[in-house]
């Protein structure tokens, strides 16, 4: 696919580790600045490189390292999937508890689960506001902010922009570390929301 080029040398120890443990279901290397489809629905344009991994219903952007920022693309999710949040390799979850997505729900249950994804991925002090309408390209979408702790008691902030298209929930998650990193990031992560072209739209990015 256009923009990703090649493995980058800037890419984390901690993300190879993951990459094993997620195993030949994933892929990793270097997103340039083209513009980059995601799962088949629409494609973004980002202002600068990111290391990526992909798993099965997910993509993985980091620049400095898992901890420091990252931009999670989960797409096409359906009744009974899943939101795998938190280190790729998901060693800490207890997955008899992890909430399932459900058909039907509404914006603010979509709000809940992914709280309640964050919870059993063991952050502590998860606080969200800000629930409001936003655009997804040219779609009707949802938006809000939050922040947490995580497991190494690093605080965190990010927000979520969701959609669906074409009956299946997409959603764009970014988390940064709270001192330094979300400043720095957080205008190249919206940047990426507002180049977003649903697949089949003729607007420019």
């Amino acid at each position: 696919m256009s923009g990703r080029l090649r493995i980058g040398p800037r890419w984390p120890a901690l993300a190879l580790a993951a990459l094993l443990i997620l195993g030949a279901c994933s892929r990793y290397g270097l997103v340039s600045t083209e513009r980059v489809e995601i799962g088949g629905a629409y494609s973004v344009r980002p202002g600068i490189e990111w290391n990526y991994l992909i798993g099965q219903n997910f993509e993985l952007w980091t620049v400095d390292g898992l901890n420091l920022q990252n931009l999670y693309f989960f797409n096409g999710i359906e009744d009974g999937d899943t939101l795998l949040v938190g280190k790729p390799e998901f060693d800490f979850f207890n997955e008899s508890k992890i909430p399932e997505f459900q058909e039907g729900f509404s914006l603010l249950d979509i709000r809940e689960w992914i709280e309640a994804s964050y919870a059993q991925a063991k952050v502590a002090r998860m606080e969200t506001h800000d629930f409001r309408p936003a655009g997804f390209g040219s779609k009707k979408g949802f938006r809000f902010e939050f922040s947490f702790a995580n497991e190494d008691g690093l605080s965190q902030k990010g927000f979520v922009v969701g959609a669906t298209i074409d009956e299946e929930l997409h959603l764009i998650i970014f988390t940064a570390a709270a001192l330094h990193f979300y400043d720095k990031f957080a205008p190249e992560a919206e940047r990426i929301i507002r180049s977003i072209r649903i697949e089949g739209d003729d607007k420019a990015a």
